[in-house]
């Protein structure tokens, strides 16, 4: 990796009243901004090659800036102080065009510190990054409606935004593979994926991967959850084999600790898991007007319906949501004296599992 260290300094000084948001302008002591800067500047990436940026803020505020959660995008919260950086104009479809990067107190105090957080990019990152939004302290903003957010954009804080340019040669373009046959909960199977370079077409080998499952490509996901570290072999393959129940599954290139967002993701979304479930008949016999109570388990742990057979089809009866543990039970409606059948119905998910249908149980009314 071959990085320029040379920093862009863009100073702030104090906050002229009309560009302070609501917030600070009715605070007694507002945030201002004192700096803000991006190290280093500019980069050239080749393939695999990453380069992680830093983000330094200086922050001053006679009453301390505090440190909280704040809404960065829609349904997306950040530890705060945080800025957002992007890159609009993206060269490959994989890449992820936006950061949000918590900031932490690196030297000095809250009421006049130094303030550091950072990101990685890779060659698919190519083009200017721009630091575009800020939450610190007093300087946050109540934007309306349910897709609003608290940051205040730098332009007006400052004189000119910090930018850092990066010039990609050839990057990893990456596949996912999910499994073609239908598996029952709790067996085991493969997922499989490369990596080759987007201009080249050659194996990208020896790369480091995440992969991740569930809600894994939304900002609103906060990075689903890891399921392990892959690294490609020397035809750029990587395989994995899990018994995880999910249908919603990232392969990530470039995950760096100090931001949620990878260098570049491809995801594949298709419910491949067939749930499994038992049900058996609370008692077998009920008496006129007794409510029939069915229990068992469901694997994974989706909502459950319990159907009756009227004699030419299957009638929802009832239904419940299981426990953490998958253990559930359900009552149907009293039934008419003689033998009911009943069974329960899984309902599926296409990011977690397929539904399914247990044996049918049998109760004697009256």
């Amino acid at each position: 990796m071959r990085v320029r260290r040379a920093a862009a300094v863009v100073t702030g000084g104090l906050l002229a009243a009309l560009l302070l948001p609501p917030s600070a302008a009715g605070a007694q002591t507002p945030t201002r901004l004192e700096s803000l800067t991006v190290s280093p500047t500019a980069t050239t990436l080749q393939r695999a090659e990453l380069a992680v940026v830093r983000v330094t803020a200086h922050l001053v505020d006679p009453d301390g800036v505090t440190a909280r959660r704040e809404l960065v995008a829609p349904d997306r919260s950040e530890a705060c102080p945080c800025v957002t950086v992007e890159q609009p104009r993206r060269v490959e479809a994989q890449a992820q065009p936006w950061r949000s990067v918590p900031l932490r107190l690196t030297s000095g105090t809250a009421e006049d510190g130094i303030w550091q957080g950072s990101f990685a990019l890779g060659a698919a990152s190519a083009g200017t990054w721009t630091v575009t939004g800020i939450a610190a302290g007093d300087l946050r903003v109540e934007e309306p409606g349910p897709y609003g957010t608290n940051l205040v954009p730098v332009a007006p804080l400052v004189d000119t935004a910090p930018t850092f340019t990066v010039r990609g040669v050839d990057w990893p373009r990456l596949t996912l593979t999910l499994p073609r046959a239908t598996v029952d909960a709790g067996d085991a199977y493969v997922l499989r994926g490369t990596a080759r370079y987007a201009r080249t077409g050659r194996p990208a080998a020896g790369v480091r991967l995440s992969v991740r499952h569930t809600l894994c490509d939304v900002l609103d996901g906060y990075g689903g959850v890891e399921a392990a570290d892959v690294r490609t072999d020397a035809n750029g393959r990587w395989s994995l084999r899990s018994r995880v129940v999910a249908g919603n599954w990232c392969v990530w290139l470039g995950e760096h600790e100090g931001s949620l967002e990878p260098v570049s993701l491809a995801s594949r979304t298709r419910a491949f898991v067939r749930a499994v479930a038992t049900a058996e008949a609370l008692h077998a016999r009920v008496d006129v007007k007794e409510v029939p109570v069915v229990r068992g388990r469901a694997r994974p742990s989706l909502p459950v319906v319990l159907e009756r057979w009227t004699g030419r089809a299957w009638q929802p009866d009832g239904e419940t949501v299981p426990g953490p543990d998958g253990d559930y039970t359900v009552s149907g409606t009293p039934a008419r004296p003689g033998t009911t059948t009943y069974r329960v119905r899984v309902l599926g998910d296409p990011y977690v599992a397929r539904g399914t249908v247990t044996d049918a149980v049998t109760v004697r009314v009256g």
